[in-house]
């Protein structure tokens, strides 16, 4: 599964990933962790409404409640992202029309502060990431500057350079956006964060600084494409 997440091979990877679900107990710590890389490889391959099909049948179950809090958030990130993708292509597409969330509330999730603990400080960076993008479709500008200068003080300050190269990188590449006044014409020298990560691949061995729920390549595609819907 592993591989089939870092070669964006979905149709491979859902092979695997069916195999070797109905080989383990269903709800049981290995089908946890095998569902999440089942949801990350549909992520990761644009394949989003599997992915909700995916993070659906693993939120439902009864033992995830139980589940460590930080495996629960991850799961909660996931759905996060999803709402996104859900709520900004429903105008576009019936079939995501069909699949939005009735309890998800935009207002409370852009208001409400975000309460989990320091050692978390990468899922917070993520929970801020998913409300730029909810704030980019919405046309609010000024609210996005807003995180995106709270990202830059957690590049700044809290994010060390080797073990989060990706994630400042991207920071770095997202305050390209109101530089540029959100004008895709005026953005500046962005070319040296997308070559950074074309050499510098994701790589996720289950360490929470590694995960990206959506390659930072695609979730700056998104941004920009929010800023001109």
């Amino acid at each position: 599964m592993s591989a089939h997440l870092h070669l964006r091979d979905y149709k491979n990877g859902k092979e695997s990933a069916e195999k070797a679900l109905s080989s383990v107990v269903v709800g049981c710590d290995i089908w946890f962790e095998l569902m999440e890389y089942y949801v990350l490889c549909a992520m990761h391959t644009e394949s989003y409404l599997n992915a909700l099909t995916i993070l659906r049948k693993a939120k439902s179950h009864a033992r995830f409640p139980r589940l460590a809090g930080v495996v629960r958030e991850k799961w909660n990130i996931f759905e996060l992202y999803l709402n996104y993708v859900t709520e900004s292509q429903a105008t576009k597409n019936p079939m995501y029309l069909a699949q939005r969330s009735k309890t998800f509330k935009l207002s409370k999730f852009l208001t409400d502060p975000i309460l989990l603990a320091k050692e978390y400080r990468i899922l917070t960076i993520q929970i801020v990431i998913v409300q730029i993008l909810f704030l980019l479709d919405k046309k609010n500008k000024v609210a996005a500057t807003e995180r995106i200068e709270k990202l830059k003080m957690y590049a700044n300050r809290q994010l060390k350079r080797e073990e989060h190269f990706r994630m400042i990188n991207f920071i770095r590449l997202i305050q390209q956006l109101p530089k540029s006044g959100y004008n895709e014409i005026e953005f500046g020298n962005i070319d040296k964060y997308l070559k950074r990560f074309k050499d510098n691949p994701m790589q996720y061995r289950g360490l929470i600084h590694e995960l990206e729920f959506i390659p930072y390549e695609y979730l700056f595609k998104m941004m920009v494409q929010a800023m001109k819907d």
